[in-house]
């Protein structure tokens, strides 16, 4: 898993946020569609795990998540089960826009979520035509700071 993430994070970019907001490229922007609301275009931003942020357009979300039932009142659900994954997905699912000049806003409920309190300055962004992935100081830090695997257990049978 490190090592994955260690490999991801090579490839990926760091940017300094600017007023909570980073700057995309217009090939990962072309993804999202067309501005809904004059300049804005409505996007999800998934928690995937601690440090690691996936970016989901309307229409992505749209076909995985039963919007009706996470926007119903909770405790309106019939099975505790139902109720903690509404809650769960809450807490994991945040929305925030894009708006106009390819900026990406970061709510900071984005960072509590992902446990980052070390550094809210800077983000690593893996884009491409088809994700847009989001990783916080603290997640590249980590990543970056482990061994690949492969050399790991290299090393060890030396």
């Amino acid at each position: 898993m490190y090592g994955t993430n260690r490999y991801i994070l090579s490839l990926a970019t760091k940017q300094k946020l600017q007023d909570g907001k980073i700057s995309i490229q217009s090939e990962t922007l072309q993804r999202f569609g067309p501005p809904v609301s004059g300049t804005e275009t409505k996007v999800w931003l998934l928690i995937v795990d601690p440090g690691h942020i996936r970016v989901y357009s309307e229409r992505e979300i749209g076909e995985t998540v039963d919007m009706e039932a996470f926007n119903a009142n909770a405790a309106s659900l019939e099975t505790r089960q139902d109720r903690e994954r509404v809650v769960a997905l809450r807490m994991r699912l945040i929305p925030s826009t894009i708006i106009s000049g390819r900026r990406l806003k970061i709510p900071p409920d984005v960072f509590d979520v992902s446990e980052e309190f070390l550094d809210r300055t800077y983000v690593w962004l893996d884009q491409s035509a088809t994700n847009l992935d989001i990783y916080t100081a603290t997640k590249a830090q980590r990543a970056m700071s482990i061994p690949p695997i492969h050399l790991a257990h290299q090393a060890d049978a030396e």
